[in-house]
């Protein structure tokens, strides 16, 4: 995986959550962890955190279907 890809597809995740004011603790956790990615350059926080905001996300696609592109859903399962 390229480090890039998963970045760019945290940020959009996590700006996702933020505009929709869905989960401040996750929102933190996501910001935390891109940075320690940055620094030492482990993915495993990272990609455990896109994983619990994919799940999130889903919920949230369901309810407002138009609110969540499906391009963000499909580069979050891609990871």
């Amino acid at each position: 995986m390229k480090k890039d890809i998963l970045v760019k597809t945290a940020e959009m995740a996590l700006d996702k959550i933020k505009s929709l004011d869905l989960d401040e603790g996750l929102v933190k956790d996501l910001e935390w962890c891109l940075g320690s990615y940055q620094f030492d350059g482990v993915p495993t926080g990272l990609v455990e955190k896109c994983k619990e905001a994919l799940y999130l996300l889903k919920i949230e696609k369901e309810k407002k279907p138009r609110s969540i592109n499906k391009k963000l859903i499909e580069s979050l399962e891609a990871l």
